[in-house]
């Protein structure tokens, strides 16, 4: 039987016989005996613009299990207890969420919901690389959309003709005497957070 109250985070791994490992967190909550306490679950929420998360409130040792929810706005927990993150362009904004016992106002919990924009999925637009003409100056951008810019470009497979370099920016310039064809395989990174997208596409580089 447990001596002390409060919220204790328990982490749990499962392995498989292919030794594959999901890991998961969870929060206990021992209420005191005979003391109040309203509980919210989960303990945390991590949305991009307009998902919803559905949080559930416990009021511990009362037979009243009612509750308000307040956040940035009312129409923030309707129906009951349902969140819908905010628009926001850019960055990550955290907002909190509170739920009330309407039987004991004095009593509360709150979690923190992090918001990230609604990020369109990164894709490289450029399908084909114009032909390389010996001894001419070549110059070519690759481009890229959705997810946020500024994009990132990097070679991942397949050796540029001497003389061709590729710039971050996704610029492709130089000269070379080299004949071909080469096939190289391009990746743009964005700049979203907190984690990154990446979209990579194979071109043909002839001369």
């Amino acid at each position: 039987m447990p001596s002390t109250s409060g919220t204790f985070p328990v982490n749990v791994t499962v392995t498989d016989a292919d030794s594959d490992k999901v890991t998961a967190s969870f929060s206990i909550v021992i209420a005191a005996s005979g003391t109040v306490s309203v509980v919210v679950s989960p303990d945390a929420g991590l949305l991009v613009s307009g998902q919803t998360l559905q949080f559930k409130a416990t009021v511990y040792n009362s037979s009243n299990q009612g509750v308000t929810w307040s956040g940035v706005s009312r129409d923030d927990l309707e129906p009951p207890g349902l969140y819908t993150a905010p628009q926001v362009s850019s960055g990550t904004w955290t907002y909190r969420v509170w739920a009330t016992s309407t039987a004991y106002p004095a009593k509360s919990d709150t979690v923190m919901v992090v918001v990230t924009p609604l990020v369109i999925p990164l894709q490289i637009t450029t399908s084909s690389l114009p032909e390389v003409i010996t001894g001419a100056t070549y110059t070519e951008t690759l481009a890229a959309s959705g997810g946020k810019s500024p994009y990132h470009w990097k070679l991942t497979s397949g050796t540029l003709p001497q003389g061709l370099s590729l710039a971050s920016t996704g610029v492709l310039s130089g000269s070379t005497a080299q004949t071909g064809p080469f096939t190289l395989t391009f990746q743009v990174t964005d700049s979203s957070w907190p984690v990154q997208l990446t979209a990579s596409q194979q071109l043909f580089c002839s001369k």
